[in-house]
């Protein structure tokens, strides 16, 4: 039996899901001033507290791609298409960890 995106779907409180932006707020401020270790350290703790969430996949690829972590950002960018095949960043993402 093959699972879905809505197979993988964890229940998350809505303390869970604000603590989870808090992570990704400070976490976007990170790229901005490009420490993106600890970019992609608020990344972790926002998923960890929120998995169901394509975006913060998204970003923490482009920490990745920013740190050369290429192998982590497909990965990252995999997961993200997986939860939201719209999202048009994940695949621009995926594309960028695929240096020439």
């Amino acid at each position: 039996m093959s699972s879905s995106p809505a197979d993988a779907v964890v229940p998350v409180t809505e303390d869970a899901a604000r603590e989870a932006e808090e992570h990704k707020q400070r976490a976007n401020q990170y790229i901005k001033e490009k420490k993106f270790a600890l970019a992609v350290e608020n990344y972790d703790l926002a998923i960890g507290v929120n998995p169901n969430n394509h975006v913060y996949y998204g970003n923490r690829a482009l920490a990745h791609i920013r740190l050369e972590n290429y192998g982590s950002a497909i990965a990252d960018a995999d997961k993200c298409i997986e939860l939201n095949p719209g999202y048009v960043k994940a695949y621009y993402r995926r594309g960028g960890a695929n240096p020439a």
